[in-house]
């Protein structure tokens, strides 16, 4: 799982590399609460990396952006890397974004014979506040972590830091 970590952030780097712009890189960390009974913990320890990699359009309402991102979540057996490719919409008038995600996680989870570590289709859905803004803006977001097994999904709240 250490290898899959580091090969999702590698590929973020890389994306931020061709990108050539590190002002828009932000860093979040908070907690994951899932929403399957089964699992054995109540929350997820919880950190990622997002980077705008693309302006998609403004108008006097919102601006709107590509970003790519990559994530870790997990405790004891059940783990997931979720690297996504997010639509991220700054309203303009107010302090709030909304980002919608999809792309691959590849995740770890126990199964009937040992322990399963796979690639499966995953999303996420969110919420966003920007505390302040500026070259170390701060943001606080809340989101909804979807993924191919169910054991993973679960509700997230964030405390983040752009550079």
């Amino acid at each position: 799982m250490k290898k899959l970590f580091a090969v999702s952030t590698i590929a973020l780097m890389g994306a931020v590399a061709f990108a050539g712009d590190m002002t828009d890189l932000s860093f979040r960390f908070g907690v994951v609460k899932p929403t399957d009974s089964g699992v054995p913990t109540s929350q997820f320890t919880s950190f990622g990396l997002q980077h705008k990699v693309r302006a998609i359009s403004s108008n006097e309402n919102w601006n709107n952006f590509g970003e790519l991102s990559v994530d870790f979540y997990g405790k004891g057996d059940y783990r997931s890397i979720p690297f996504l490719y997010n639509y991220v919409a700054y309203s303009n008038k107010s302090d709030f974004f909304l980002s919608l995600g999809a792309g691959v996680s590849f995740i770890t989870r126990p199964d009937a014979t040992g322990t399963e570590s796979v690639g499966r289709f995953a999303y996420q859905v969110g919420l966003g506040y920007n505390l302040t803004k500026g070259e170390n803006g701060s943001f606080v977001e809340a989101k909804f972590m979807g993924n191919g097994a169910s054991e993973l999904n679960g509700f997230g709240v964030f405390f983040g830091v752009r550079f």
